[in-house]
């Protein structure tokens, strides 16, 4: 019989520290370091799971053990239950044997169904606990994650076992005198528990924690920027400062996210900012290289209006050369943002309510982005260049952010992307039209006869205005209740079987 206290810390605590405790009438020798991987074990079902029992293979250096461990009968931390562990001479995983006592343990279950199911990696400190010359007890601290998946969730906590020649009074001695001197608190849950609660939270969409999200999309991203950038530098690519920007916008929404969901916002915002930099520079190079594609498919432009294009993009290429040399600080901090999100994600979920989930912020920044949105439709008619611009820029926030999200959603999500982005080219057509006009006057200003510029603007402004035109009959695919009804679909987390 197995009799157990857990107490989860509540700030890091090292070896030393436990060895400096005042434990009197008891004192510590120290057992060593163990570092240990555990793999728990179950039925595709969760037979075991489900009559809360357990089975670990656990290695320990070159020693490999087996523990059966039966229903718990404690309460609270106080854990209590009957244990069966014999040492293996060989992964039964791997052709290995089942020794006859687990076999007998498992009853009717079929050991060649087991599967791991959640994975442990544990730093071990261990001390016997001796009271008059007497070992009473194993003291062990523990410093590690449970993984299912990939998945992280870390623990430090102190576990203290009544050996044989214990007594249960010295469990409750001991408790208190732990719990006096360090800040901890009562762990009522086993490591396999909080696998299995860990494991049964990712079979949902959205399950994880939304910091863990955010440095993976930001890890994706940072490497696309790189990539862009090392084109954009080079120059032979047109894509590549557009690529750049792309990139550059995608981190800034990711870090928008992370700030709104007061996730270091004050970094976060000040990372955003050096991105915006960086975004600006690019944009006087790509809007230039946008319009001169433009003037590649339109005859009547204007020689004026493409010497003037070449002129800007020279000036901003210099310009977003300049920028670039910013880049490899704003990289490195990005990749400190990184390691702390994804230590902040692999910490364990709180438990006093606290928002943590990418599902618990989906829904009210997704709704928030779709109501930035929803509001221009009083903008119609007729809809002014200015404002369709504003709007470009709030279907873009919203694309970004359902793509943020993505794995928290349903597959209604992507069809809601697609048409975002055909609203956003769209727009951005109508956008380019429009500074092609804006050109022109500066044209104008600078002693271009206007009557140079006669055919091209007019050209410029039936485009402007058959764009707008589209944009408001097709103003209901955003705007209607199909759009809001995908859009709540899509945040639904799905019904899934939960995870043994």
């Amino acid at each position: 019989m197995e009799l157990e206290i857990k107490l989860r810390l509540l700030r890091p605590l090292g070896p030393e520290a436990i060895e400096a405790l005042e434990l009197a009438p008891y004192r510590l020798v120290a057992r060593g370091f163990h570092d240990l991987h555990d793999l728990l074990l179950d039925t595709p079902e969760g037979t075991l799971a489900a009559a809360q029992q357990a089975l670990r293979v656990r290695r320990d250096g070159e020693r490999l053990l087996a523990t059966f461990k039966g229903p718990p009968q404690g309460s609270g931390h106080f854990h209590q239950r009957e244990e069966v562990e014999v040492p293996l001479l060989a992964d039964p995983l791997h052709g290995g044997e089942w020794p006859a006592p687990i076999r007998a343990a498992l009853g009717t279950i079929d050991p060649s169904c087991l599967q791991p199911i959640v994975e442990v990696f544990n730093h071990r400190w261990g001390w016997q606990v001796r009271r008059d010359g007497n070992a009473v007890a194993e003291l062990v601290l523990d410093h590690g994650f449970v993984s299912v998946g990939g998945v992280r969730e870390r623990f430090h906590e102190i576990e203290v076992e009544l050996l044989p020649t214990g007594q249960p009074d010295d469990l409750a001695t001991l408790d208190a005198l732990l719990r006096r001197q360090l800040a901890v608190e009562p762990e009522a849950r086993s490591k396999l528990e909080r696998g299995l609660l860990l494991r049964r939270r990712l079979a949902q969409p959205g399950g994880g924690a939304l910091a863990s999200l955010g440095a993976e999309v930001l890890a994706l991203n940072l490497d696309r920027l790189r990539k862009a950038a090392a084109s954009a530098r080079e120059g032979s690519d047109p894509e590549g400062v557009h690529d750049f920007r792309v990139a550059t916008r995608r981190l800034r929404t990711a870090l928008q996210l992370l700030a709104e969901a007061e996730i270091r916002p004050k970094r976060l915002r000040r990372l955003r900012r050096r991105l915006r930099a960086l975004a600006r520079a690019a944009a006087l190079v790509r809007d230039a290289e946008v319009q001169l594609g433009r003037l590649a498919e339109a005859p009547e432009a204007p020689p004026a209006l493409r010497a003037l294009l070449e002129q800007q993009r020279a000036t901003g290429r210099e310009a977003f050369l300049s920028a670039l040399s910013t880049a490899p600080t704003v990289v490195a901090a990005l990749e400190e943002e990184i390691t702390r999100l994804r230590e902040q994600g692999e910490a364990p979920a709180p438990r006093d309510g606290s928002p943590w989930l990418v599902r618990h912020f989906a829904g009210a920044h997704l709704w928030q982005r779709y109501q930035a949105v929803l509001a221009y439709e009083t903008a119609f008619p007729p809809p002014v260049a200015a404002t369709l611009h504003q709007l470009r820029i709030a279907i873009k926030r919203l694309r970004y952010a359902l793509e943020f999200y993505a794995p928290a959603l349903t597959e209604e999500g992507r069809p809601l992307r697609a048409l975002l982005a055909d609203f956003q080219e769209l727009l951005g057509r109508h956008q380019d039209a429009s500074v092609a006009l804006e050109l022109t006057e500066t044209l104008i200003e600078q002693g271009v006869p206007a009557g140079e510029l006669a055919e091209f603007r007019a050209h410029q402004q039936a485009l402007l205005a058959d764009l707008a035109q589209t944009v408001q009959s097709r103003w209901h695919e955003l705007g209607g209740v199909a759009f809001r009804e995908a859009l709540g679909g899509a945040l639904a987390a799905r019904a899934a079987e939960p995870a043994p």
